[in-house]
C-alpha cells in the first residue's frame, strides 16, 4: 500500500516537472513565432478599436457610432477588447505587446489544465493532453493573434474542466450546485468574448440535459434552469447590438462554397497544420494516430467523461455544419472560430490515452510528439512562411524610404490582408492605392487616379502584388525568391525606364504572398 502510494507520488512529481517544461517550451515557440507573424486586416481592426475608451469600444462594436478608422469596423462581443485595452494601458498598444497578451492567456489555460488534473490525480491525462496542446501548431497560431481567440480558448478550457469536475463530483455523490453556478458564469463570459461561445454553451447544456435523462445521479433542478436562464439571458442581451450590427455589415464571404470541404478542413485542423507538410505524410500520420487512439480507447473502455466530451464535440460540430450550409456569406466551420473544440478534443485524447496500456501510451505520445513537434519547429525557425502576409517587407521598404519626398504604395486588390495593415500603420502622407480596371483607387479617399497623376505626384513608388498560396505550394517554397521578369509586380505598374529605375525587387512567401518592386524617380 505504502509502496503504491510512493509510486503514485513519484509519477505525479515527474509529470508535474514534465508539464512545467512543456509549458515553457510552448512559451518559447509562441514567442518565436510572434516575431514572424505579421499584422493583417483583422488585427489592424482590433488594434484600432483598442485605442477607444471603454464606453466607446462597446458603442463602436454595436455600430452606435461611425467607424472613425481607415480599417474595417468589428462586430464582436466586447470582453476581449476591454481586457486588451486594460493590458495596453500597462504595456502599451504595441503589436508585440498585444501578441504577448494573447500568449499569456493561452499559457494561463495550460497552467490551469495542469493544476486541475494534478490535484485530481490524473497524471496520464494531464501529460498526454498537455503534450498535444503544447506541441499543436494550431494553438501556437491562435496564441499570437491579436484577436479574441486566446481569451475564448482560456474560457473554453475552464468551462470543460468545470464540466468534467461536475461529472466526477456526481459520481462520488457530492453536491454540484457551486460547480453549476461557476460554469454558467464562465459560459456567460465566453458568450461575451466570441459569438461561438453560444455554440460552446449550447453544447455543454445539451450534454448535461441528455446525461440527466440517462443517468439518475444527475439532476435537472429548477434552480439550475432559472439560474442559467437569468445569467445567460443577460449575457446574450449584452451582445444583441454587436450581433445585429454583424448582420447589417458586409460579410467577407467564404473561401469555399463546398459543403463537405470546410468540415473536413476543421477535422484536419484540430490536429494537423500546414507547417507539417514539408514531409507530406506527417499531417496524415498525426491525424491517424490521434483519432485512432480515441476510437481504440472507446472500443476498449467506455466512460461517462469520454462519452460526454464526444457529445459536446458532436453537437457543436452539427450546429456549425448546419449553419455553414445556410449562411452563404459566413464560414461557420472556420477553425479559428471553433477553437473551443481544441480544448475538448485535447482532453478527450488525454482520457483516451489514459485507458491504454503503459507501452501503448508511450508509443502514441512519442509518435505524436515527433509529428506535431516538427510543425512547431517549423513555426519557430521559419514561421514567416506561415504568417498571414509579408507586411513586414512592405514596412521595411517604407521605413527605408520614408525620408524621401512623396512615397506611394500600389497594391493589387486581393492583398487586403496587407493593405489594411498599411492603412493602420502608415502616415496619411504616404499614398496607398489598389489596382482596378478603372485605374488606381486611393485607399483613403476612394477616388480613382490615373497612372500619369501618380507618376507626377510621387518620387518613390512601391508596387506590391500578392495572392493566396495553397498549403502544398507553401511547404515546397523558399521564404524569399528573386522575381521573374514577367512578375505581376512589374506589369501592374509599367513606368517609363527613362524616368524611373528599379532599386529593389524581391518576392516573399506567406499565406498571402508579396512580390515587391521599388521604383525611384531619376533626378
Amino acid at each position: 500500500m505504502e509502496h503504491g502510494q510512493a509510486m503514485n507520488n513519484l509519477t505525479t512529481k515527474i509529470v508535474a516537472t514534465a508539464a512545467f517544461f512543456l509549458v515553457a517550451l510552448f512559451l518559447l515557440i509562441a514567442g518565436s513565432f510572434a516575431l514572424h507573424q505579421n499584422l493583417w486586416v483583422d488585427e489592424s481592426t482590433q488594434l484600432s478599436g483598442l485605442s477607444l475608451s471603454f464606453v466607446d469600444i462597446y458603442r463602436w462594436l454595436g455600430a452606435l457610432i461611425d467607424n472613425p478608422f481607415p480599417v474595417p469596423s468589428d462586430r464582436m462581443p466586447v470582453l476581449s477588447y476591454w481586457l486588451g485595452a486594460a493590458w495596453a494601458v500597462v504595456f502599451g498598444l504595441d503589436v508585440l505587446a498585444m501578441r504577448w497578451f494573447s500568449i499569456v492567456l493561452v499559457a494561463s489555460s495550460l497552467c490551469l489544465l495542469t493544476f486541475f488534473l494534478l490535484r485530481r490525480g490524473q497524471p496520464v491525462v494531464l501529460f498526454s493532453s498537455l503534450l498535444f496542446l503544447c506541441l499543436s501548431p494550431n494553438l501556437t497560431i491562435i496564441a499570437v493573434e491579436i484577436r479574441a481567440y486566446a481569451l475564448f480558448f482560456l474560457l473554453s478550457v475552464v468551462a470543460i474542466l468545470l464540466y468534467i469536475d461536475i461529472i466526477w463530483s456526481r459520481e462520488k455523490g457530492q453536491n454540484i450546485d457551486r460547480h453549476i453556478l461557476v460554469l454558467i458564469v464562465v459560459l456567460a463570459l465566453a458568450i461575451n468574448t466570441h459569438f461561438f461561445g453560444l455554440v460552446l454553451c449550447g453544447s455543454l447544456l445539451l450534454t448535461y440535459l441528455l446525461t440527466t435523462l440517462f443517468d439518475k445521479r444527475f439532476e435537472f433542478k429548477a434552480q439550475y434552469f432559472w439560474l442559467a436562464s437569468v445569467l445567460l439571458s443577460l449575457a446574450i442581451l449584452f451582445i444583441v447590438l454587436p450581433v445585429m450590427a454583424s448582420f447589417t455589415s458586409q460579410a467577407g464571404g467564404k473561401s469555399s462554397q463546398s459543403i463537405v470541404g470546410p468540415a473536413v478542413k476543421l477535422i484536419y485542423r484540430l490536429v494537423s497544420h500546414q507547417s507539417m507538410q514539408s514531409v507530406s505524410w506527417f499531417p496524415f500520420a498525426a491525424l491517424a494516430i490521434f483519432y485512432l487512439t480515441i476510437v481504440f480507447s472507446l472500443i476498449k473502455k467506455i466512460s461517462l467523461i469520454k462519452v460526454s466530451l464526444i457529445i459536446i464535440l458532436a453537437s457543436g460540430f452539427t450546429v456549425v455544419f448546419i449553419a455553414n450550409i445556410f449562411l452563404s456569406n459566413f464560414d461557420a466551420l472556420a477553425p479559428h472560430y471553433n477553437i473551443w473544440m481544441l480544448a475538448v478534443i485535447a482532453l478527450l485524447f488525454g482520457f483516451s490515452v489514459a485507458d491504454l496500456l503503459p507501452t501503448q501510451q508511450w508509443v502514441v505520445c512519442c509518435l505524436l510528439a515527433l509529428l506535431l513537434g516538427f510543425g512547431q519547429y517549423t513555426l519557430a525557425v521559419s514561421g514567416e512562411k506561415y504568417a498571414h502576409n509579408r507586411f513586414d517587407q512592405i514596412q521595411a521598404r517604407v521605413e527605408q524610404y520614408e525620408g524621401s519626398d512623396n512615397l506611394a504604395i500600389i497594391y493589387n486588390k486581393p492583398m487586403a490582408k496587407t493593405w489594411f495593415a498599411s492603412l493602420y500603420s502608415f502616415s496619411p502622407s504616404i499614398g496607398q492605392f489598389i489596382v482596378t480596371p478603372e485605374g488606381y483607387v486611393n485607399l483613403r479617399t476612394d477616388t480613382v487616379e490615373s497612372q500619369q497623376v501618380i507618376e507626377q505626384q510621387y518620387n518613390i513608388i512601391i508596387s506590391a502584388y500578392g495572392e493566396n498560396i495553397y498549403s502544398d505550394v507553401l511547404a515546397a517554397s523558399q521564404a524569399s525568391f528573386s522575381l521573374a521578369d514577367n512578375s505581376v509586380a512589374y506589369t501592374q505598374l509599367v513606368l517609363p525606364k527613362v524616368q524611373w529605375q528599379v532599386v529593389d525587387a524581391m518576392g516573399y512567401m506567406a499565406q498571402e504572398s508579396a512580390e515587391i518592386v521599388v521604383y525611384k524617380k531619376t533626378p
